[in-house]
């Protein structure tokens, strides 16, 4: 089984985009548990941002870059492990002229409501006929 590689465009500035794809390789999914390897090109970023809902961890498997972390520079090279809880600020950046290999992990936290409709949606695929009409 060949792993297959999710194109993201990214940009290091707003008005001066990279035009070359940041690629991830997609280790394991689970319906809140994912694992990828990310690529960063000597050169690229990803621009400052939250995630709401969502836990990440940031281990250096190659290269050296920055990872910022709600207002801090963390120098990231083999063997750091960055940490970002939901509701952070953060970003990467390759200064250097090498790649960048991370591997990222990340936990999609799920609340009450999303653990309801996750048992919804698994009692209706037990309904043969009835659960067919709510499932689309």
């Amino acid at each position: 089984m060949s792993i297959q590689p999710v194109i993201m465009p990214r940009a290091a500035d707003a008005a001066t985009p990279d035009p070359r794809p940041i690629v991830s390789y997609p280790l394991f999914v689970s319906e809140s548990f994912i694992g990828v390897l990310v690529s960063v090109k000597p050169g690229q970023a990803v621009p400052l941002h939250i995630h709401e809902h969502k836990d990440e961890a940031f281990d250096v498997v190659l290269g050296e870059g920055v990872i910022l972390v709600a207002g801090r520079k963390v120098q990231a090279k083999p063997g750091t492990l960055v940490f970002v809880p939901a509701g952070t600020e953060h970003g990467l950046h390759n200064p250097g002229a090498a790649d960048w290999l991370l591997r990222e992990t990340v936990h999609e936290r799920v609340y009450a409501c999303s653990a309801l409709r996750l048992v919804w949606l698994a009692f209706l695929k037990r309904l043969p006929v009835v659960g067919k009409r709510w499932r689309n």
